[in-house]
């Protein structure tokens, strides 16, 4: 929702619908999704909670399939485990010991080279999986938008900016507006805007 009305919010500063508009937008949370979105429609995004794309501060995202059979199979975890420790105990906690970027940024002031590094590395992610959605629109787009909590972080922005900035212009639009995302839908339907549909 909130890759949507953030998206839907830019075409209107560009004096134009959402379906007038292609975007490469990335809401980032708890966990991390990066979304093609074609013309107002998302045509490919990853799996953001158990599957693809970048690790989050408590998500593993992308892992390799050797490994993660060999953990399926030690006898060490149930499913209901692995699950969990996936999608709830994994990225930047399993790695530092903490979930909070705030708190991680401070663990990188103090001098903390391998915050840094694992921070960079999660940045260098996102950014590998905006050149897939680049792709995927080949190109034709009119901007990055960086979206969710952490896209307060400057580190972050700027890290992830100075590898996709060449492609389009990287626009910021800092924490989540789902619950106007719902209003706003409400009020598109009720106003004949938009039809109800099924999901």
């Amino acid at each position: 929702m909130n890759i949507k009305e953030v998206s839907r919010r830019e075409a209107a500063r560009l004096g134009k619908r959402l379906d007038e508009v292609s975007f490469v937008t990335v809401h980032m949370g708890g966990g991390i999704s990066v979304a093609a979105l074609k013309q107002g429609q998302i045509v490919d995004v990853n799996d953001g909670l158990l599957g693809m794309g970048p690790f989050s501060p408590d998500r593993a995202g992308a892992l390799p399939i050797g490994g993660v059979i060999e953990l399926c199979f030690s006898g060490d975890f149930t499913k209901k485990e692995l699950i969990g420790k996936f999608s709830k105990k994994s990225g930047l906690v399993a790695y530092l010991g903490e979930a909070d970027l705030r708190k991680v940024e401070e663990m990188i002031d103090a001098g903390d080279k391998n915050a840094l590094l694992c921070f960079n590395a999660m940045a260098y992610q996102i950014a590998k999986e905006i050149g897939v959605a680049a792709t995927v629109l080949k190109g034709n787009f009119e901007a990055i938008i960086l979206t969710g909590g952490m896209s307060h972080s400057k580190r972050l922005v700027d890290e992830i900016s100075r590898h996709v900035s060449w492609m389009k212009e990287v626009i910021v639009v800092p924490g989540e507006f789902e619950m106007e995302a719902l209003a706003a839908a409400g009020v598109r339907f009720l106003s004949g805007e938009e039809k109800l549909r099924q999901y």
